[in-house]
């Protein structure tokens, strides 16, 4: 009888129950499997997070006077065909003069009001239903002037988006804002602000015939792709040329005599009165040559 016990005791100890160091193996194991699924699930999570739409407004810096163009850049945009934006700033630092089609919009209907003064709202929508097929570019690029002092900045904020798809569902994105400064030109205190060639030469942002020029360029050259071409070579070279002219009163006298045709030209453009004057100039012309024919034929 004692024998039959021992071995009973024996056949439960090394068959029924597992040994302390397997029971921690497994525990083990299943700590390894839980740390691989939470890393998995992470994984995924970053996944959408990386390829879902983001909107963002780049951070950019330049000088007092200037024309600037600042892109609303989207990233994963395949299946928008719509949307709407609120952006706010400080009109202190930059004043908004337009809104225009982005490297994905260009066929697409922009709306955008600018009358509220620190505020921008543009709605997007492309008339063809197809909707976007590049992942990434802008979709619209705000115009401004910046009316600034040099280092002072403002942020661009997004207070209203949305985006849609064919079905006009909103679509899940990501909405980042940007920050615009306005550099630092070490000049004199005549420069005019550190503003560019026209305000070196005639000392004031806010001179009459300053904002001449400046209707001049948000009229007719930012409107055309010439046009855009030479404001920004003139923006990346101009403000060297201009502390040289802003420190020195004889080249201010000189660029003030050789702008004067620029700024009669860009006058008569502004008023509409460019045309009359081609005409006018034609007739006289062709005048002039009928009374020469005229009087030849008398002598």
């Amino acid at each position: 009888m004692e024998m039959e016990k021992r071995e009973a005791r024996k056949s439960l100890s090394s068959n029924n129950f597992p040994s302390l160091p397997c029971i921690q193996k497994d525990n083990l194991k299943i700590s390894k499997l839980v740390v691989k699924i939470s890393i998995l699930v992470f994984a995924i999570g970053m996944c959408f997070s990386t390829y879902g739409v983001a909107v963002s407004i780049p951070d950019y810096s330049d000088y007092q006077g200037s024309f600037v163009q600042i892109p609303v850049n989207v990233d994963n945009a395949e299946g928008v065909v719509g949307f709407q934006f609120t952006i706010t700033f400080n009109s202190d630092v930059l004043q908004a003069t337009g809104v225009q089609a982005g490297s994905l919009t260009d066929n697409w209907l922009i709306t955008p009001n600018i009358t509220v003064q620190g505020q921008i709202k543009v709605a997007g929508a492309d008339e063809t239903l197809t909707g976007l097929s590049n992942f990434r570019g802008s979709l619209i690029i705000l115009n401004f002037n910046v009316v600034g002092a040099p280092g002072s900045s403002t942020n661009l904020n997004f207070t209203s988006c949305k985006l849609v798809d064919i079905e006009g569902k909103i679509i899940s994105s990501t909405f980042n804002g940007g920050n615009f400064t306005v550099k630092s030109l070490i000049t004199n205190s005549a420069s005019g602000g550190g503003c560019f060639i026209a305000t070196a030469c005639f000392g004031n942002y806010n001179h009459p015939i300053v904002k001449i020029l400046r209707e001049f360029r948000d009229k007719f050259l930012v409107t055309n792709r010439i046009g855009k071409i030479f404001v920004r070579w003139y923006y990346s070279h101009s403000p060297r040329y201009a502390e040289i002219i802003s420190n020195s009163p004889v080249l201010k006298g000189i660029v003030r005599i050789l702008l004067i045709p620029f700024v009669i030209f860009a006058y008569l453009c502004i008023k509409s009165l460019i045309l009359p004057l081609i005409l006018l100039t034609l007739f006289l012309v062709i005048s002039k040559y009928f009374v020469d024919r005229i009087v030849g034929s008398y002598n």
